[in-house]
């Protein structure tokens, strides 16, 4: 019963702070919300309105994407998988990702951001249908192309740099 209790109280505490973030980002305190959230406000993306929209969250307002489609995804643990959408395909997947699972607490998952990688959502498929790997839900994504597609904090690729402005936003979430 102690624990029931315990469980109640900080259930009370979290529901508080969910509403508070809320408030923030204008819709349910969800991870993929979230991310969207800090995503939109880090990398420059105008949001979609309805968050029931399928394949896109929304497009980025400037540089050399500027005007593409993107899905954004936050995992709080990095699993090298990728939800990818075989409808309204995204120009581009943008994955903020928390730590690898040798480097996360196997009984919590916080939100935090170690990395972000930019994935160009056409070779993604593509190569994965070479590759004969079964897309959906959780699609297995080789560490190969998770190392190419970073962005931060290692800028391997190169068709989008991030700049010192954005490091130092994504700095306030690496926990």
């Amino acid at each position: 019963m102690k624990e029931l209790i315990a469980l109640v109280k900080l259930i009370r505490q979290r529901n508080k702070v969910d509403k508070s973030i809320s408030a923030i980002i204008g819709c349910p305190a969800l991870v993929g919300n979230i991310g969207e959230f800090i995503a939109s406000k880090i990398f420059d993306i105008d949001l979609r309105e309805s968050r029931s929209y399928g394949g896109n969250d929304g497009t980025f307002k400037a540089g050399n994407v500027a005007d593409s489609t993107v899905n954004v995804k936050l995992y709080l643990k990095n699993e090298h998988v990728l939800d990818i959408a075989l409808k309204n395909v995204p120009d581009y997947y943008l994955v903020l990702a928390g730590p690898t699972g040798r480097e996360h607490d196997k009984h919590s998952r916080p939100i935090t951001l170690t990395s972000v990688y930019l994935f160009k959502a056409d070779a993604s498929v593509v190569s994965l249908r070479h590759r004969q790997i079964g897309i959906g839900q959780a699609t297995s994504v080789a560490k190969k192309y998770w190392d190419e597609a970073e962005i931060y904090p290692r800028q391997a690729c190169q068709f989008y740099i991030v700049s010192d402005n954005q490091k130092k936003r994504l700095r306030l979430f690496k926990g």
